[in-house]
């Protein structure tokens, strides 16, 4: 017979938002598993398809959820002709807890128009959610135009990199016969206060941030506090659920940022995956606390009801 688990809990060894959930399984008392990875160290997995018999590091086991990060943190960078390592750990760990019912993995059943950060944006606004005044272009034109009229941000329409002022974008973009490579999202200044709020489940928690950077993410000085809710505005909250509930999400973190007139929090992107280590630190613990808890005792057929 198999060993079970309450939670399977995998990613990269040096992942904080994993340490941090673990942590949170000890302090719990729930029975986990953890699986990390690393450039110096890799598990022994099998996974016979036909069978659904998983076994890690020689022992065939099941768990009642999982939870799974795509590791980012290894410190070797690729070789010329190198497979990608951890998106094929990432997809075996994945296909086999998403493949076996009555696992609950978060967002199992998300529409991958989710992904897009371009949908989003349109689908938060068709909801009644404001969003900023938003351009995807790669024309100088009409980047030209839109700085002559807006103090603007600049950020990739696939992620990957911070948000820049407008006009550096401008200045340092590869410009050929007036086009850029690749279009890029440009977007009205916003100000501070930021928010971030979390889906675990149905339950909301959100965290306000404060920085004198334009991207406060590369730097360690942001002041992040839980608040209510309802500080993103009245119906917000709601209106985040049901949009997540019609695209099959039910872990995820929102941003938001103020506009710089009026202090309305404006919506900025929705994040499938998100780290959250340094939010849940803030709250000393209960973001980590109330995502275990819905892990564990959520049915997969609960999920599947909804």
């Amino acid at each position: 017979m198999p060993s079970r688990f309450d939670l399977l809990l995998f990613g990269g060894a040096r992942d904080p938002s994993i340490i941090c959930l673990h942590n949170a399984a000890i302090r719990n008392n729930i029975s986990c598993l953890l699986i990390t990875h690393d450039e110096s160290e890799e598990p022994s997995a099998s996974w016979n398809v036909e069978t659904g018999s998983l076994v890690i590091n020689g022992q065939e086991v099941s768990s009642n959820a999982a939870f799974l990060r795509y590791d980012v943190f290894s410190t070797r960078k690729p070789q010329a002709g190198d497979l990608d390592r951890a998106f094929g750990w990432y997809s075996t760990l994945y296909g086999a807890c998403t493949a076996t019912l009555g696992v609950l993995v978060p967002n199992k059943r998300m529409d991958a128009r989710a992904n897009n950060k371009l949908f989003m944006l349109a689908s938060a606004q068709s909801g009644g959610i404001p969003i900023p005044n938003t351009l995807v272009t790669n024309d100088k034109g009409t980047l030209d135009q839109f700085c002559e009229t807006n103090l603007g941000v600049a950020k990739p329409v696939g992620g990957g990199a911070y948000c820049i002022d407008v006009k550096e974008a401008n200045n340092d973009a590869d410009w050929s016969n007036n086009k850029a490579p690749i279009p890029a999202i440009i977007q009205e200044r916003l100000a501070y206060p930021e928010y971030r709020i979390f889906r675990f489940g149905k339950s909301l928690m959100t965290f306000q941030i404060e920085s004198e950077h334009l991207d406060y993410r590369p730097y360690p000085d942001a002041k992040i506090v839980m608040v209510d809710n309802d500080i993103l505005g009245k119906g917000v909250p709601e209106k985040l659920l049901a949009m997540s509930d019609a695209l099959g999400i039910d872990f995820f973190a929102c941003d938001f940022k103020s506009h710089a007139d009026s202090g309305t929090p404006m919506f900025l992107e929705l994040n499938s995956g998100p780290m959250f280590a340094a939010y849940d630190a803030s709250a000393k613990g209960k973001l980590s606390d109330g995502m275990i808890k819905w892990l564990v005792t959520e049915t997969e057929s609960a999920t599947e009801a909804e």
